[in-house]
């Protein structure tokens, strides 16, 4: 070929190079995904104590120009950064459980979490080599459950990507030859240490954190025996295993009777409110309520800390006024001489056993005699009263079923039996009527009563458990305990309290009523 040829198919070479593709022969090559995205776990505390929360992050980097020329979208949905995490361990963490812990606020991003769609944390980007790098975050906070290693397994991430596209007509650009590549973290340990043993307070429930504690009450003057609110709150400076532990349950609280107690948590507060009743009218305050926990520090050490007294008029009860009855303890009443202090109360003693009345047979023989034992061989009847004795066996069931409806019969007719009925009608249309502040209450002293319990047993936490152990059906439990937990959260916080037909209140009590007349049918 002459060089005029040869130099004229060089241009025309150069004019349809764009056209065929043939220009990006000389295009460098692609970096692959190892360097170009990363994934890293932290945990914070590395070394840690029993109950004291872990701050888990887990963080997915990569190159902003790696991810706008060459990572491909895997999915039939667009996701704002097509990575695939894998780390099943995040809500199943080995030797710990989950804190329901607030998460940071921020912009995100979608990517795909464990074959789910997740939204990622965006956090600012990370400039490597003066490159920068998008960079997203997960963020978890566990609680330790015993003292040891707290391993925290690799994370990986998967990537899609091409070294080249092409421009499609129909398809725009499309990847040539996609190549998955799946990148891992290191494995993390985290230490965790038991509490001490040494100077560890009597009273310590298991709180470890640093916490604030206040107490409020709704009021300032109360009568004897009356029911008042206490308001105690520990507020944590950070996520806490608050919700896990006991608050102060006031039992000793000298001069004051506990009737109940409604209590909320999260990993950042925990509230209680108790309702008391006082016993004297010579108090002058509540006195300060004590609750310790033990702070990680440094230095770490247990602390107490101790709620201000808070000032109490305790009066009279007007003249006139019947007796108090104090919530919780059945028959006890604040009528004593001067209402100064309350006398020792007792449990009712349980009622004399009945003696059951002699039968005709017994009284038609008499004074009461031992009679003798024939010994000897069995009389020539003995087949006779095989005989009888089998008759008597084979008709033993038909008595027995003769008997019991006789007895239903009789029951159905009985005068008791029918005012006992029309009692519990009376007491139910009574708790339906008590205005919205004090359905509660009725509520409570309402089941107290049917179950034979104290107000307080009926209020204190773990209701549904003993109302099963009690013999009440499972379901019919939960549904009277959800509703008196719902009541007394209305009581306390002051909110509307829907109509009885709204909140389930007249079908629970139909139902309890029942359930409980069935079990004395039978």
């Amino acid at each position: 070929m002459s060089p005029a040829h040869r130099s004229s198919a060089a241009a025309l070479l150069a004019l349809l190079a764009p056209l065929t593709g043939g220009a990006r022969a000389q295009d460098a090559p692609a970096p692959t995904a190892a360097g170009r995205v990363f994934v890293e776990v932290e945990a914070t505390p590395a070394v840690a104590f029993v109950g004291q929360p872990v701050a888990v992050v887990l963080r997915v980097g990569v190159d902003r120009a790696f991810l706008a020329e060459h990572v491909v979208q895997p999915f039939p949905a667009p996701l704002d950064v097509p990575l695939q995490i894998g780390a099943p361990w995040l809500d199943e963490p080995p030797g710990a459980s989950v804190l329901d812990a607030a998460q940071p606020d921020g912009p995100r991003a979608t990517c795909a979490l464990d074959g789910d769609l997740a939204r990622l944390l965006r956090r600012a980007d990370r400039v490597v080599d003066g490159h920068p790098w998008l960079v997203l975050e997960i963020h978890r906070t566990w609680l330790p459950a015993a003292p040891g290693k707290l391993t925290i397994p690799p994370a990986k991430v998967v990537v899609h990507w091409a070294e080249r596209f092409r421009d499609d007509f129909l398809l725009g650009r499309t990847p040539e030859q996609v190549r998955q590549e799946t990148v891992t973290s290191e494995p993390v340990d985290a230490t965790i240490a038991p509490l001490p043993d040494a100077d560890r307070p009597a009273d310590f429930g298991g709180a470890v954190g640093t916490f604030t504690v206040r107490a409020s009450l709704d009021r300032d003057t109360v009568r004897l025996g009356e029911p008042f609110a206490l308001r105690l709150e520990i507020v944590a400076d950070a996520p806490s295993n608050l919700a896990h532990v006991e608050p102060p349950l006031l039992d000793a609280l000298d001069g004051f009777h506990v009737v109940g107690r409604l209590d909320a948590a999260s990993p950042l507060q925990r509230t209680a409110v108790f309702e008391l009743a006082a016993l004297r009218i010579n108090l002058r305050e509540v006195p300060p309520i004590a609750w310790s926990w033990f702070d990680p520090g440094p230095p770490a050490r247990y602390v107490t800390a101790r709620t201000d007294a808070l000032a109490l008029t305790v009066e009279r009860p007007s003249d006139g006024a019947p007796p108090l009855p104090i919530p919780g303890l059945p028959g006890s009443t604040l009528d004593g001489p001067g209402f100064d202090v309350l006398d020792p109360l007792r449990e009712p003693p349980p009622p004399a056993p009945v003696p059951a009345p002699p039968s005709p047979a017994a009284d038609a023989l008499g004074p009461r005699e031992l009679l003798p034992i024939a010994v000897g061989p069995p009389p020539a009847s003995a087949s006779r009263v095989d005989l009888g004795a089998t008759l008597a066996l084979l008709l033993a069931p038909l008595a027995w079923a003769l008997a019991i409806a006789s007895w239903r019969h009789t029951r159905r007719g009985d005068p008791r039996v029918r005012r006992a009925r029309r009692d519990r009608d009376a007491a139910r249309r009574a708790v339906l009527a008590a205005p919205a502040s004090e359905r509660a209450r009725a509520f409570a002293a309402w089941l107290a009563d049917r179950q034979g319990w104290t107000a307080a047993r009926v209020v204190a936490p773990g209701l549904a458990d003993r109302l099963v152990a009690d013999g009440m059906a499972r379901e019919l439990a939960a549904r009277a305990a959800t509703l008196l937990q719902r009541l007394l959260a209305q009581r306390y916080s002051g909110t509307a309290t829907p109509e009885p037909g709204d909140d389930g209140l007249a079908d629970l009590l139909v139902r309890v009523d029942a359930a409980a007349n069935a079990e004395e049918a039978t």
